[in-house]
């Protein structure tokens, strides 16, 4: 089974993605993002996954391992896993890249788990297309928009400030508008996937694991909620102005009300 975790920016994909892969039957990589461009060439494929991973690179963000600073070692251990990456799907892929090829690349890569895909938040924006591969299951967690919004300017304001990607999500009006887009896709497919509810998962942690455990098949016991914290919860009213606030409730009021947020 290949598993796909997404979600909008700064709500829970992260901790979904980490709570996964420390599961002994699954390993789910880092934004490596080898579902996007399906359908490609070979060549066209291998240029994109390349340019993307170089830039996550020198970023020092990993693609596998856990960690906030990368030593030297973990970065050498992501090249080469890169580097195997591509020997597969070359030795794989003849022409045009499919789902199947992808799946049978990361099928070899981790041959001692039975569960292996990608985290990616932009994924929720491609979830009409990622539904109907067989044998991919998506698992979207979704989060109220206003810690979304507090803590998305949080980066825009620091780590992502110099970022090109930002600049039409720098406002709280332009995150709430494009979080509303989120959950309408994934409200269109919520009969295709699994969703969590990121404050159901921090206070409850057992029981949304279970439930995501069951609909995976695997063993529960396997993952570890004690790296989940609520802490998060309600960061907005410390953390957006009562401008920034009431954009977000002009936008993305509706919603709210109809995920019960407010």
């Amino acid at each position: 089974m290949a598993l796909v975790i997404c979600g909008f920016q700064r709500s829970g994909t992260t901790l979904m993605r980490n709570l996964s892969t420390m599961h002994p039957d699954i390993e789910v990589t880092n934004e490596l993002v080898n579902f996007l461009w399906m359908e490609h060439s070979r060549g066209l494929y291998m240029r994109k996954f390349i340019r993307h991973c170089y830039k996550r690179a020198n970023k020092r963000y990993p693609i596998r391992k856990i960690v906030s600073q990368i030593p030297l070692k973990v970065q050498i251990e992501n090249y080469i896993f890169v580097i195997k990456y591509l020997f597969n799907l070359h030795r794989v892929v003849k022409k045009n890249i499919n789902f199947s090829d992808v799946e049978q690349v990361l099928k070899a890569m981790f041959p001692h788990t039975r569960i292996h895909g990608d985290k990616f938040p932009y994924y929720i924006f491609k979830l009409d297309e990622l539904v109907k591969l067989n044998n991919v299951s998506c698992a979207v967690i979704y989060r109220d928009c206003r810690d979304v919004v507090s803590s998305f300017l949080l980066m825009v304001r620091s780590k992502w400030r110099k970022e090109k990607w930002i600049k039409d999500q720098s406002t709280a009006s332009q995150i709430a508008l494009k979080w509303v887009s989120a959950i309408d896709s994934m409200e269109r497919n919520q009969d295709k996937i699994h969703i969590i509810r990121y404050e159901d998962l921090v206070t409850n942690p057992e029981q949304e694991l279970g439930t995501y455990a069951k609909w995976l098949g695997v063993d529960p016991d396997g993952f570890n909620g004690q790296i989940v914290r609520s802490s998060s919860i309600g960061k907005h009213k410390t953390g957006l102005t009562d401008k920034e606030l009431a954009d977000v409730l002009d936008i993305a009021g509706p919603t709210l009300k109809r995920l019960n947020y407010l």
